[in-house]
């Protein structure tokens, strides 16, 4: 479901009143959550479902120093000016993904480091991910069919960092997972700049 399109007043007004602003931004991911949810349900993580959070606005620095570095990203780019994006996961929601689609034979709750580390675990893995990335796509050429997105390869914290511009705003939205007996808080990330002027205008 695409975003309705809203005037300049419509913008300013929703802006002056921060319950309608977060309703709007809730109505609108909610959509990406059934897809994302099916996303992971067709590899065969079974009973799980996925849930929008919510959204802020933080400068890059500020949050790329916040994460642990142990974490799993993969980023995109996005628009007509190649703003990078990324999809990030804490390393024991991806053991857990690689864990449930491989039948649940490698993965230990006292486990802190990633354990996909031959090359069907990080295909696994990356396919996921690939086809998430595929969904925030869909998502976004609702609103315009010539809309430019590119996937990248699954990359570091480090490298990331030195794509965004230390004072660059971002735009954090936070999803829950919910299986059967665990559940992790992953994020999607844009530019301020461009989810803001793509969805509403």
């Amino acid at each position: 479901m695409g975003a309705i399109k809203l005037t300049p007043i419509q913008i300013q007004e929703l802006h002056q009143t921060p319950k309608d602003l977060s309703d709007y931004w809730k109505n609108y991911f909610s959509s990406w959550s059934l897809n994302l949810s099916k996303i992971i349900s067709r590899y065969g993580v079974e009973h799980a479902a996925l849930r929008y959070l919510n959204r802020d606005v933080v400068n890059s620095a500020k949050y790329l120093s916040s994460i642990e570095h142990d974490v799993v990203i993969q980023p995109f780019r996005v628009g007509s000016n190649g703003d990078i994006g990324f999809i990030l996961l804490s390393q024991d929601f991806a053991n857990h993904l690689v864990d449930s689609l491989l039948g649940g034979k490698t993965y230990k709750s006292s486990q802190r480091v990633l354990h996909f580390t031959t090359k069907t675990d990080r295909k696994v893995l990356e396919n996921i991910l690939a086809d998430m990335v595929i969904v925030l796509g869909n998502q976004l050429q609702q609103n315009n069919h010539h809309f430019n997105f590119e996937i990248m390869e699954v990359d570091e914290l480090d490298v990331i960092s030195l794509q965004l511009l230390p004072q660059e705003l971002i735009s954090v939205q936070q999803f829950l997972f919910l299986g059967d007996e665990r559940s992790f808080v992953f994020d999607i990330i844009f530019n301020k700049q461009f989810i803001e002027s793509y969805v509403l205008t």
